[in-house]
């Protein structure tokens, strides 16, 4: 959690819940002070990615292996930035090399837009799980726009 997102989260109204799913010590005390001074609840939610199934009952990390890293690869492939680095160098080995670098090494990467994602993923998880109305996802430190 960053100063942004704990001063989104203490002037943003009606919040009663707060599920912190990927933290560091900072980010954990400034949830707690945000629960103190908000009245809210904290969960810091335990998960399993084998346990985690989508809307189709297909569990999550089958269908990220098999679907979700095509997906984007392809995404990245017909962007435009993409398209005049491209032209830039023909080297096939060079914009393999920037599309897997551009993806990250997997969910274990915290900066990989995978483990975005997957963050994603989690939280319409328990939004399912829990019954939840609306939820808001605030994801920080990324190195991508």
């Amino acid at each position: 959690m960053t100063f942004r997102t704990f001063f989104i989260i203490l002037f943003k109204k009606n919040v009663k819940n707060i599920f912190v799913l990927d933290s560091n010590y900072v980010g954990k005390w400034m949830v707690k002070t945000l629960s103190y001074t908000k009245k809210t609840k904290i969960f810091f939610p335990k998960y399993k990615l084998m346990d985690m199934v989508d809307f189709n009952g297909e569990q999550i990390k089958f269908r990220f292996d098999r679907v979700n890293l095509f997906e984007v690869q392809n995404e990245i492939e017909n962007s435009n930035a993409f398209s005049k680095q491209f032209l830039r160098n023909k080297s096939d080995l060079l914009n393999k090399f920037i599309i897997r670098n551009s993806i990250g090494i997997g969910i274990t990467d915290k900066t990989s837009i995978i483990r975005a994602l997957y963050l994603i993923e989690v939280s319409l998880y328990l939004k399912k799980k829990l019954n939840l109305k609306n939820i808001l996802l605030i994801i920080n430190n990324r190195s991508w726009p």
